[in-house]
């Protein structure tokens, strides 16, 4: 290896353990942090963005770059070293842009906004929030400002996330996904008692839930010795390397599937980051892949995997052996069916498929309006209120099972929404892929058996981190474009199965 590569490549390493670190705050503010903690974490938050920044724009980092921009060239596209250097580049000059002192100011926000973001979901306070959303929103329109126009300021929030659809390609995704899941909506609300979830309706202490969701998330695949499973507010999952992986989800008493489905979908993500090449840690490119693809794999376990008919009668006998009284009189098809209930409802992480991507629609709209000044964040609750009676047909009864319901935005990341959405549609066309390869799917699940599904992913997703962009990837799977009607037709498949034709 070049001797200019080796420098380059242990400047990057630096970068990467700082990421890390930066994940473990993260993890340890959302999970483990007292209220009081909030304020100096946000300085510590904003000092290790500074660190970072400074890091990633040092004058010599892009010296040894470019000169490693030859070194690599002559390697074949996908090689390892070729791909952390490209990638690494295309990081470093959207970086370079934003001032170090913008850079911090937004770490430091989203660290403090989240604690207030926190009480004011609590307390249905949206006054409270509200300055510091619009601090928010201010200081996204000055990180926008940092780049060339682009035909929509809306495409440079999504750029920030390795998005690589723009807002008027994902306009038209939208109004095809509206247009196509009218009349799954339609149907499923024109018989709305059809089925129930109330079998997952009564009493689960949190630590027997804790228990059988490890045990769910070990069977797809985590590793007892370098995984483990949270509370927090809003679930979510984070690595700090593909053997340090934290997920999280949150228990209700009364309610065990919210838990469950958000713990299956968190391990999607897990098994990306635990899938990542070893021979590419504290590399540019050792972390899980694009945002969208990264969807991809969470809403694929979460719903093509555990909402699926086979799934359940594996499932059966684990919800039996943790709550006998609960499941012991139920049958596999009792579990799917309520797994599976569609209708209308307030919260984005508990909706159902066939109305899932009108929340992400809702959503999308939102931050355009947001982002060019069209909406102000004092009009953001009826704005909001008003889209979910246009998509939706309901009323939020007050703001935190209405605008306040997400994380999101306290943390900053405007632009992240429309990730879900797309990881749908991508999931729904690569399972049509793994159907093709692993025709024993069906029964592989219903014998609890989902390492054939794990080594599939691991070998076309996983393996490659951030080597490939999301079109790059996709193609060399054989698929040339967004579709979404392989996502339309089993949703409606489904629909047509539970609430009749």
């Amino acid at each position: 290896m070049p001797a200019n590569l080796t420098e380059v490549n242990a400047h990057l390493a630096e970068i990467y353990d700082l990421e890390a670190i930066d994940a473990v705050i993260g993890w340890d503010q959302l999970v483990m942090m007292r209220p009081l903690g909030g304020p100096l974490r946000g300085e510590a938050v904003g000092t290790l963005s500074t660190i970072m920044h400074q890091r990633w724009t040092d004058p010599e980092l892009g010296r040894l770059l470019d000169k490693a921009r030859d070194d690599v060239a002559s390697l074949p596209e996908g090689d390892p070293d070729r791909a952390n250097i490209e990638v690494a580049i295309r990081e470093r000059d959207r970086l370079v842009r934003v001032p170090t002192e913008l850079a911090t100011e937004m770490s430091r926000l989203s660290s403090l906004a989240y604690g207030v973001w926190v009480d004011a979901r609590k307390n249905d306070d949206f006054a409270a929030f509200a300055p510091y959303l619009e601090q928010a929103v201010e200081l996204r329109l000055r990180y926008v400002d940092c780049f060339d126009p682009e035909p929509h300021p809306y495409d440079v929030l999504l750029k920030q996330w390795d998005l690589e659809y723009t807002t008027e390609e994902l306009t038209g995704l939208f109004n095809e996904l509206k247009a196509g899941f009218k009349p799954v909506i339609a149907k499923v609300s024109a018989n709305p008692d059809a089925v129930s979830e109330a079998c997952y309706h009564g009493n689960f202490p949190k630590a027997k839930q804790h228990a059988m969701f490890v045990e769910f998330a070990r069977a797809m695949g985590a590793r007892d010795d370098a995984w483990r499973l949270d509370e927090t507010v809003h679930p979510f999952e984070t690595a700090m390397n593909m053997d340090d992986v934290r997920i999280t989800t949150r228990f209700y008493e009364d309610d065990i599937a919210s838990g469950f489905f958000g713990t299956l979908h968190e391990t999607g993500h897990g098994l990306y980051e635990d899938g990542v090449d070893p021979a590419l840690a504290r590399t540019i490119i050792g972390r899980g892949g694009t945002l969208d693809l990264h969807e991809s794999q969470s809403r694929m376990i979460e719903n093509l995997v555990g909402r699926s008919r086979p799934f359940f009668d594996y499932a059966l006998p684990i919800f039996q052996r943790h709550f006998p009284e609960e499941f012991g009189s139920l049958d596999a098809e009792t579990l799917y069916r309520g797994a599976n209930v569609m209708r209308p409802s307030l919260i984005r992480v508990e909706a159902d498929e066939s109305t899932y991507n009108m929340h992400i629609a809702l959503r999308f709209e939102i931050e355009q309006q947001m982002i060019t000044g069209d909406l102000k964040v004092k009009d953001l609750p009826e704005a909001w209120n008003a889209k979910m009676q246009e998509f939706l047909g309901i009323m939020p009864p007050n703001n935190s099972d209405g605008v306040l319901q997400d994380v999101h935005w306290s943390t900053g990341s405007f632009g992240t929404f429309v990730g879900y959405t797309l990881g749908n549609v991508i999931g729904a066309q690569l399972w049509t892929l793994i159907q093709r390869d692993l025709p024993s799917l069906d029964a592989q699940f219903a014998a609890g058996e989902f390492l054939p599904l794990r080594e599939w992913l691991r070998e076309n997703v996983h393996k490659t981190g951030r080597t490939y962009g999301t079109k790059t990837l996709l193609k060399g799977l054989g698929i040339q474009q967004l579709d979404p009607e392989p996502l339309r037709a089993s949703i409606a498949a489904k629909a047509t199965e539970l609430y009749g034709s």
